[in-house]
């Protein structure tokens, strides 16, 4: 019995020293933070689908400072959030990490030591030359040779020998979640780097970055002759294709679909193996929705896509996005939700049942969205002497501090509605959306009527009250 005791005793401590060993400890100091600051991490399976596996909030100290402990898988894309303010981690089990930041230059002031401090410096700085490059005034060229003479480049590009080079505090499993990831982000940075970092500092109306902050680029090694054209062809993709790559007779939803096939085919051409499935997967799951009432078009689009990207974990990602598709399309109930409006009352889209319901889903600081909502209060008010048709003002992903005083400066109208981060992914997913503004329009019976009228409707209001005044009249 005794010998039966030690044994259990020694499982015990096994199994304890293993389930340490699965924690990441994460400490440091974020000065000048707002008052009663909470710091937020979120453990994400992927950087695709960003699906929560765990989150921990934890309250700053009066000094700034704070200490938390994370039992993650063995590695795990995650964000750190303070207020609006955030960076991307990439965590790895049994590491020890310590964070400095200076609250008010949040991004350019985020530095990391100890166990793991290469990854997350890296992850880091690739943020800030991401986001520097996205808000700069250089984003410019949109000539039609231009974006001809970057597509006849494409063929000389060898992209797909664009490798990682680590050093040797990097983790290995660093290394391979980023050989996984599209190069085309590190371009950017690079380029955004070399181009622009240096005119920016020498005009100097930029903070200064803390030193070395972009040696991270340093490690990369492009077997690549013409880098400008490359990126460009980049940044400008979407845009480009819409203006130059399709010809102007096709319109609505089959513009939607040629845009999608010659994204798709790019992609194709640009990547091999695992960078190949990664782009091809990540743009299917956020595009597949602009094209989700033609559900024909869609399941073609994933065979083809299935022939190419043999991933089972990808594919399953894939599957799911085109599951929800069927179940949305026109006709199909439209999925429940109940939510809460300004005075906190509870409100379902269950209880509009009899009545046509047009939904708005928008955000305080979404650009676009605001444009247009005078479009949409137009809309409503067209439809006030008629009961049988209601509009919803759905706001997603925003601070709902943010979104009373919106309401309260505009004096807004309409039934306002607030969805929480859970509520507005849950939302997000169960719609096929991933871009605002969004409107849908559902039909008395509660049965989905479109989810893709286009921004913006500004244009299209004759052809919206025509839809609503049909669908009323089918009561």
């Amino acid at each position: 019995m005794c010998n039966n005791f030690k044994i259990l005793l020694l499982a015990g401590f096994i199994a304890f020293y293993n389930l340490a060993k699965t924690q990441v400890l994460i400490e440091g100091q974020i000065n000048n933070a707002p008052p009663k600051s909470t710091l937020k991490i979120t453990c994400y399976k992927d950087n695709i689908n960003y699906k929560e596996i765990l989150s921990k909030s934890i309250p700053l100290n009066a000094n700034g400072s704070f200490k938390l402990t994370l039992a993650i898988p063995k590695t795990a894309f995650s964000q750190l959030v303070i207020g609006d303010e955030y960076t991307n981690l990439f965590l790895v089990k049994n590491k020890h990490l310590k964070v400095s930041i200076e609250y008010q230059n949040f991004d350019k002031s985020v530095h990391y030591e100890g166990n793991g401090a290469a990854d997350n410096n890296f992850m880091a700085g690739l943020l800030l030359a991401e986001n520097e490059l996205y808000h700069g005034p250089y984003i410019t060229n949109k000539e039609r040779d231009a974006y001809l003479h970057f597509e006849d480049s494409l063929t000389s590009l060898q992209l797909k020998d664009s490798t990682f080079i680590p050093k040797s505090n990097y983790s290995p499993e660093f290394v391979k979640f980023i050989n996984d990831q599209p190069v085309y982000k590190t371009l950017f940075s690079q380029w955004l780097y070399s181009r622009q970092y240096k005119v920016l500092s020498y005009i100097s109306k930029t903070p200064p970055y803390r030193y070395n902050y972009f040696d991270f680029l340093q490690i990369y090694k492009f077997k690549v002759t013409k880098m400008d054209e490359l990126t460009s062809f980049l940044v400008h993709e979407n845009d480009i294709i819409s203006n130059f790559s399709v010809p102007d007779s096709i319109e609505g939803l089959t513009l939607d679909e040629a845009l999608m096939l010659k994204n798709l085919m790019h992609r194709q051409f640009l990547y091999i193996d695992n960078k190949r499935d990664y782009q091809l997967t990540r743009f299917l799951r956020y595009n597949l929705g602009d094209v989700k009432e033609d559900l024909s078009f869609v399941e073609t689009i994933v065979n083809d896509y299935k022939i190419v990207c043999t991933n089972p974990e990808y594919n399953a990602t894939i599957d799911s996005v085109l599951n929800q598709i069927k179940t949305i399309q026109k006709g199909k109930p439209a999925p429940a939700f109940t939510l809460t409006d300004v005075s906190g009352k509870k409100v379902a889209l269950s209880d509009f049942i009899g009545k046509v319901v047009f939904i708005d889903f928008w955000a305080t600081w979404c650009g676009p969205c605001i444009e247009e909502l005078p479009a949409s209060h137009q809309l409503m008010n067209t439809f006030k002497e008629d009961k049988n048709v209601v509009f919803l003002y759905i706001n997603v992903m925003d601070d709902k501090k943010k979104w009373n005083q919106y309401l309260t400066k505009k004096n807004a109208e309409g039934i306002q509605l607030f969805a929480d981060e859970k509520q507005s992914n849950s939302l997000m997913f169960d719609y096929v959306f991933n871009g605002i503004p969004t409107y849908v329009l559902i039909d008395t019976k509660g049965q989905i009527l479109s989810t893709t009228f286009k921004y913006p409707i500004s244009e299209n209001l004759q052809n919206l009250a025509q839809a609503i005044r049909e669908a009323a009249k089918q009561e």
